[in-house]
């Protein structure tokens, strides 16, 4: 399968943050199939602006359509609180979403997981502004954007949850890892029914861009 290749990492000091710039290759078979650009800026009192920009390669062999675009970042299973304003308080999608009205939810990272009978993505929350995550204490990280965005949370990594066959395959794994997706794809692969309508495809063939900020809490 793709393999992400680190190309470069660089630190800056500036006048006020400090900056760091990451230059990484999505590779199969040792060609470039996309290219991930992104920088962040972490200022003195602990706030992270983070800016990513995918592209295709000239030469790339790779689809233009994707299934998401975002980051993912792994924290302790300690921070299991999530509150958010986006649409829910169920799974919802960009092309399923009627049933989800936006408004603050207030839910865990247990509750979080759809127990699918064969495991796949899950857990999804859409059109969010704003989402907090922490601990008993009330300690963890807030994450906003000026663009609306989608999420998940769960106690296991994207790999578990890949290599799981049967529900009872995915564990708990001592970690929250939580998905900030600027991009993602509708409902429908057609594997086992329609395809994904045409407006709710990712096409990554002119390039995406995502950016939002961590705050502490």
């Amino acid at each position: 399968k793709a393999q992400p290749v680190l190309k470069s990492f660089e630190t800056r000091l500036l006048e006020r943050e400090v900056q760091i710039l990451t230059d990484i290759d999505i590779v199969y078979k040792k060609k470039a199939l996309y290219n991930v650009k992104t920088e962040y800026l972490v200022s003195g009192f602990g706030a992270v602006e983070v800016s990513s920009e995918l592209t295709m390669p000239k030469n790339s062999k790779a689809p233009n359509e994707i299934p998401r675009f975002g980051l993912v970042l792994q924290l302790k299973k300690e921070f299991d609180k999530v509150k958010y304003f986006g649409r829910g308080e169920r799974e919802n999608l960009p092309d399923m979403k009627a049933h989800a009205p936006v408004g603050i939810y207030e839910t865990t990272v247990e509750a979080m997981h759809e127990p699918y009978i064969y495991p796949q993505d899950n857990g999804e929350r859409t059109e969010v502004k704003w989402l907090s995550i922490t601990d008993e204490q009330g300690r963890g990280i807030k994450v906003y954007a000026n663009d609306k965005f989608a999420f998940n949370a769960h106690n296991y990594t994207v790999n578990a949850l890949y290599e799981a066959q049967h529900q009872e395959d995915l564990k708990e794994q001592p970690t929250t890892v939580l998905t900030l997706d600027g991009a993602i794809r509708g409902t429908g692969t057609a594997s086992c029914g329609p395809d994904t309508l045409p407006e709710y495809v990712i096409d990554a063939s002119e390039g995406l861009a995502f950016s939002f900020t961590i705050l502490p809490l």
